[in-house]
C-alpha cells in the first residue's frame, strides 16, 4: 500500500497523531475519518500542514470492491480510497486497581517502576495496564518476562541468610 490513497478510521484523539505520523512514512495521500469525533484545534493544523484530509462528520457505510473502498458520510461526502486502517481504542479496564487504591500515572494507567512494583508491597503490574506507550503483545510479554524473573530474585533473596555468624 505504500504512495497509496489510504485511510485511518479513528474514534478517539489521543493517539491520532502519532498513528496518523506512522502511516504518512507509508503515504503522504492520508484521509482521516474520526466517525463524528470534533478533532482539537492544535491537532488539525498539523494535519492541514501535511495535507492530510480530515473527515469530522459520521460514517454512513463503507463499500469495497476488490480493488477500493469508498468511505460514506452522513452529509453525503463520500472519500474513494485503496485501504486504510482502524484505529483501536487503546483503553484497559483498570476497575481493580482502583479497588485496590493502587496509584495511578499520568495516563491514568497503573503507577509501576521498572519493575513493575506498584504502590502496594505485594501488587505488581506489567503490560498494557501500566505502559506509558506501546499497547502490543509483544511489549505485555517481554515486560511481563521482565517483571516475573524480578519477582523470582526477590523471593528468592528473601529465603537466603546473608548473615555471617
Amino acid at each position: 500500500m505504500k504512495d497509496r490513497k489510504l485511510a485511518i478510521i479513528a474514534g478517539q484523539e489521543e493517539q491520532l497523531l502519532h498513528f496518523v505520523q506512522m502511516i504518512f512514512h507509508w503515504s503522504k495521500q492520508l484521509s482521516v475519518f474520526t466517525n463524528g469525533l470534533l478533532v482539537s484545534k492544535i491537532i488539525k493544523p498539523v494535519l492541514e500542514k501535511h495535507e492530510v484530509k480530515l473527515f469530522e462528520r459520521k460514517i454512513k457505510t463503507i463499500e469495497n470492491d476488490t480493488q477500493q473502498c469508498t468511505i460514506h458520510l452522513i452529509n453525503g461526502q463520500k472519500e474513494v480510497i485503496d485501504g486504510g486502517f482502524l484505529m483501536p481504542e487503546l483503553k484497559p479496564n483498570l476497575n481493580f486497581a482502583k479497588d485496590l487504591s493502587l496509584e495511578l500515572n499520568d495516563r491514568g494507567r497503573i503507577y509501576t517502576d521498572e519493575f513493575g512494583h506498584t504502590s502496594h508491597r505485594n501488587i505488581y503490574a506489567t503490560g498494557d495496564i501500566n505502559t506509558t506507550f506501546a499497547e502490543q503483545l509483544v511489549h505485555a510479554a517481554s515486560s511481563g518476562s521482565k517483571v516475573a524473573a524480578g519477582i523470582v530474585r526477590e523471593i528468592a533473596s528473601s529465603n537466603f541468610d546473608f548473615q555471617t555468624k
